[in-house]
């Protein structure tokens, strides 16, 4: 008989029937034996006192009992008792079980009539109509987080691959769906292509054709992309299992490289993620900013509200101010840091940052840079203190974090990624793309000051093994993701980088899914691009 795996109800249980927070002992029998009624089943734990040793020991032993389809109802419906609407963890059992289980909701997906007609018309691609029922059932769970989108954009890619009869990645399908639409309308056929800034072409379209571009050629496409520096990235994160880099031009944030690591079609670079304590730059940046300065003993550990926060291993970092606590990823002065500048401050320096907000990669192509906590979340002390070290409810893409990245780096101006710098039309005009301007956000001062932190966070700090002709600056990152294989929790690791330091000229960020630390996994690559260079 299938059941939910035993990690998942233990760590469900700790939280349901936790000491302060969970249900009580009552509860925990009145809620389990009217389950026990409505599917017949005989329980344990029926009487209060139990002879468990505990109340998660109860609840554990009693979900036991149940089916699998059973035990997702019932933890979901006890995650959305009225006792569990503030408290973070039950959202997260929420959350986790729908990611891991959703295959077991028994709730009827909402059956709007475009629903159905989708459903139907997708019977004929059964790989991509899975992930299609998924998004929905995640959806149908109140679950609103990056995997629940990730499911519905895979649905579309997997159709797309389907339809193509490829294997390719959705963004690599663009120029094939443009000519595809292109050849369907007129009867004259002409080559469409894509070169790089330097007229050179890309990858794939090489085979019979010169390796410079008449800008006057029939109708095509030119993107930011390097293909020198795109062969570089490629060879030197050739060993990533999952994950992605991107670089870009610090100047202009026009996109040099993007390479995104999985056999599963996904395009990394542009999918939302934790990001940890990479984040520590644009807070750091925002204290500069506004002129905070703030000095902090850490003993490893802070309390903020009922919960407490801890720096890695809780290794005590003693005195600390924002220089050195950049450089030693010294969470609980961030926590502090991030109380001091308040919630007004931090949102609008990430939103000048880029986060949060919709930007166009291309036309008819607009991607979410990423998640920001609401001004309602941040009145909780304990979500703002999550935000001040990136954790919580902020994600990004490693693209949107890149521009970021470039407007540290380019004395504090934020411009959105550019990938398309223009068009040759049939006739041979070319048509600049339009962009979207500049923004000053933080001064130069401000810009300085945090390179020069991020250069010392590679000279004595987290970062030294990205370090190239003492040169490099950046911050590592390892942030937990909220999902877990066999009981434990994968993280995503990051280095977000400059190269150099001075007057950088190239802004990289690389992260890997399910790695062990941004100075292990990501470091090394930053490395291995900028020695090329």
């Amino acid at each position: 008989m299938e059941k939910i795996d035993d990690t998942f109800l233990n760590y469900a249980c700790d939280v349901l029937a936790e000491t302060n927070r969970g249900l009580s002992g009552m509860q925990i029998v009145e809620y389990c034996n009217s389950y026990a009624i409505d599917f017949n089943r005989a329980i344990p734990h029926g009487s209060y006192p139990f002879e468990a040793k505990n109340k998660r020991t109860a609840l554990k032993e009693n979900l036991r009992i149940f089916e699998a389809s059973e035990q997702f109802k019932i933890i979901k419906e006890l995650s959305e008792l009225p006792e569990f609407s503030n408290n973070d963890k039950a959202h997260k059992v929420k959350q986790l079980l729908y990611t891991r289980y959703g295959n077991l909701a028994t709730e009827k997906i909402s059956e709007t009539e475009l629903i159905q007609k989708t459903i139907h018309w997708l019977g004929n691609h059964p790989t991509s109509l899975k992930q299609y029922e998924s998004a929905l059932a995640k959806y149908e769970g109140g679950i609103f987080e990056r995997n629940t989108l990730d499911d519905m954009r895979l649905s579309f890619e997997l159709l797309v691959k389907d339809l193509l009869s490829n294997n390719r990645s959705l963004e690599n399908q663009i120029a094939d769906l443009v000519a595809k639409s292109y050849n369907d309308t007129v009867e004259e056929k002409k080559i469409n292509f894509a070169v790089d800034a330097k007229g050179r072409f890309l990858d794939g379209d090489n085979e019979t054709l010169s390796d410079y571009v008449d800008p006057n050629a029939a109708a095509g496409v030119i993107v930011s992309v390097d293909s020198r520096i795109q062969k570089i990235t490629e060879e030197a994160a050739k060993n990533m299992k999952k994950g992605a880099v991107v670089v870009m031009d610090p100047s202009t944030s026009e996109i040099l490289a993007l390479y995104s690591a999985g056999n599963d079609g996904l395009n990394r670079a542009l999918m939302q993620y934790s990001v940890g304590s990479a984040f520590k730059i644009i807070v750091a940046s925002c204290a500069e900013e506004y002129g905070i300065t703030l000095d902090y003993t850490c003993t490893g550990k802070i309390t903020v509200g009922d919960t407490e926060f801890s720096c890695q291993n809780e290794k005590a970092h003693g005195e600390q101010n924002i220089k050195t606590a950049l450089a030693n990823s010294c969470n609980c002065y961030f926590v502090k840091l991030a109380l001091t500048l308040g919630a007004d401050k931090l949102l609008k320096t990430a939103r000048d940052f880029g986060f949060g907000i919709n930007y166009s990669l291309m036309k008819n192509y607009d991607l979410l840079s990423g998640n920001l906590p609401s001004d309602n979340d941040l009145k909780s002390s304990g979500q703002l203190a999550l935000f001040g070290f990136g954790q919580g409810k902020l994600t990004a893409s490693p693209l949107s974090f890149c521009a970021a990245l470039c407007a540290v780096a380019n004395g504090g101006s934020f411009k959105q990624p550019q990938f398309i710098l223009g068009e040759i039309d049939g006739a041979g005009n070319y048509l600049p793309a339009q962009t979207a301007p500049q923004r000053k956000i933080i001064s130069r001062d401000t810009s300085k000051t945090v390179l020069s932190y991020m250069r010392y966070v590679v000279e004595n700090g987290t970062g030294r093994t990205a370090d190239c002709k003492k040169l490099s600056a950046g911050k590592t990152s390892t942030a937990q993701s909220g999902r877990y294989e066999n009981g434990t929790e994968i993280l995503n690791t990051w280095f977000a980088g400059v190269y150099p330091y001075d007057n950088p000229e190239y802004a990289i960020v690389v992260m890997t899914e399910n790695g062990k630390s941004g100075a292990g996994d990501c470091c090394p690559i930053f490395r291995a691009i900028v020695e090329k260079l």
